[in-house]
């Protein structure tokens, strides 16, 4: 499923990293990233991406990268208009991190072309919605990389923003897509009463696939 533009997409507020090695792949062959391996805020499974700034103010939980990437996010959602494609980085980690504050915080120009044999981040967010966006599953294979995610109900009435930070490693030169795609909602939800979310809803909150160069 190919993007939006050349780009191919409190505090309750979600962030995730997850590790890669950029191995070449060949023919059909997928590598999944275990769930195990993704850093994040409150997400079944994963680590405490809270650990990545350690300058935090006293008590808090969250350091001033994440902060200010869940108000940008909070803000961010124009009701009837697309959220704006997912992109990626140079560096990982607290880096990458960095860089992701840079695009939507700062409002600097993202790249769309890397230096081969740099590291390289995707950067998928969400705006503030009424249900949970959760990372399901990533995988490679070869060029193209896919996010599936889904929505998960909240317990109690609030809104929750995302963001996610993916290294895939040291790439060598290509052109690589990242397909963002939604799965559907638990059945345990559906029979619990909740509504499954339309895609041209999700469109509106989740960020959408797009592609990149390393050259």
């Amino acid at each position: 499923m190919i993007a939006r533009g050349k780009s191919m997409k409190h505090l309750t507020f979600t962030i995730v990293v997850f590790m890669f090695s950029t191995t070449a792949t060949r023919g059909d062959e997928v590598n999944q990233i275990p769930l195990d391996q993704i850093w994040a805020l409150r997400m079944p499974g994963t680590r405490n991406i809270g650990e990545l700034e350690t300058d935090k103010p006293p008590r808090s939980e969250h350091g001033a990268l994440v902060v200010e990437l869940h108000r940008a996010l909070a803000r961010a959602h124009v009701e009837g208009k697309d959220a704006k494609a997912a992109f990626a980085v140079l560096g990982t980690g607290l880096e990458a991190l960095r860089q992701a504050h840079a695009v939507l915080v700062e409002k600097k120009e993202l790249r769309e072309t890397f230096p081969s044999d740099s590291e390289v981040s995707v950067v998928f967010f969400s705006y503030s919605f009424g249900s949970y966006v959760q990372i399901h599953e990533a995988q490679r294979r070869e060029n193209l990389i896919e996010i599936k995610y889904r929505f998960t109900p909240h317990k109690v009435k609030e809104m929750t923003a995302h963001v996610a930070i993916i290294p895939l490693g040291t790439l060598a030169r290509g052109d690589f897509e990242v397909s963002i795609i939604q799965m559907p909602m638990e059945k345990r939800f559906i029979d619990g009463g909740f509504k499954p979310i339309e895609p041209d809803v999700a469109q509106q909150v989740v960020s959408g696939s797009f592609c990149f160069s390393v050259q």
